[in-house]
């Protein structure tokens, strides 16, 4: 696992969203794609409040959630 630095994630409802934030918590950039754009967009907003939640709590800063949801492209096709 030490060379891995990037994974993928297709489909982004509650545990797709969820292993999205996690791996990106870890310091690996993510590729998730949802081909259903309605459902991409909440999963995006879902990562932003979570991420947004653990600020206001102590567990992350601003900089680290910026680097966080830097590391995460999501878009509806496989080439993101």
């Amino acid at each position: 696992m030490a060379g891995i630095r990037r994974v993928g994630v297709v489909g982004l409802g509650t545990m797709g969203a969820g292993i999205t934030e996690v791996v990106a918590r870890n310091g690996l950039e993510v590729i998730a794609v949802e081909f259903d754009e309605s459902r991409a967009r909440q999963a995006r907003e879902s990562i932003e409040g979570s991420t947004q939640r653990a600020v206001s709590r102590g567990k992350l800063d601003e900089a680290e959630r910026t680097a966080l949801l830097d590391r995460i492209r999501i878009g509806a096709e496989l080439d993101v």
